[in-house]
């Protein structure tokens, strides 16, 4: 059976069924007992962004890169190359938007 949300000002009001897929029937009423499924909101590229800042945090926090730009010690370049590796990540998934983009399995190891 294929459901079909019948969503109204926000709001799911109903849902159509149809025990063949792409033929809508009746929608259920107020009385029937709603099933919706639960669908995850798409992903944003700002999340993605948000998630790889954070990442690339983890290894380079801030004071490190402060202190090279005041001409103190640089940030070690292996640090550097894996910030680079979390941006081309994150590049590749801002094309994809997938769900679960906090997985691990998305992203470079940087231990």
């Amino acid at each position: 059976m294929t459901c079909y949300p019948h969503i109204e000002n926000g709001e799911v009001r109903g849902v159509y069924y149809s025990p063949q897929p792409g033929k809508a029937e009746e929608p259920y009423t107020d009385d029937d007992p709603l099933i919706v499924a639960y669908f995850n909101p798409p992903t944003a590229i700002q999340d993605i962004k948000d998630e790889a800042r954070r990442r690339i945090d983890e290894i380079v926090p801030r004071w490190m890169i402060d202190r090279e730009i005041l001409g103190g010690d640089p940030v070690p370049q292996e640090l550097k190359e894996q910030a680079e590796s979390i941006r081309t990540a994150s590049d590749g998934l801002e094309v994809i938007l997938p769900y679960d983009y906090t997985a691990d399995s998305y992203w470079p190891s940087t231990s």
